[in-house]
């Protein structure tokens, strides 16, 4: 999606930190966008930057976890891919899901 994301992750591990998970993918993925937007869209980048004394903070995400749920069979993961892949649709972005990728 344009403005989102939308993951369904399995752990390899039967016990993990969801927020781990999270601040695993959410790094470095900021920090390529940050840079990415220092050398090319400075205005986007000041858009989320906060100075923090000597440091700079970037928002990038939204605030928040988002929305987190442990899905244990297929019946109820069924559902939620279906969600996913019809979001594109639904916004209007493609046809079919197929379309989206």
């Amino acid at each position: 999606m344009p403005e989102h994301v939308h993951l369904l992750i399995r752990p390899r591990r039967a016990e993990y930190s969801v927020t781990k998970v999270l601040r695993r993918i959410k790094e470095p993925f900021t920090h390529r966008v940050v840079r990415h937007w220092g050398e090319f869209d400075h205005a986007r980048l000041q858009m989320i930057s906060t100075s923090l004394g000597r440091r700079v903070a970037h928002s990038f995400w939204q605030l928040g976890g988002g929305i987190e749920r442990n899905l244990r069979s297929a019946v109820e993961i069924g559902p939620v891919v279906e969600y996913i892949e019809l979001n594109p649709v639904r916004r209007g972005l493609v046809r079919e899901p197929k379309d989206w990728t």
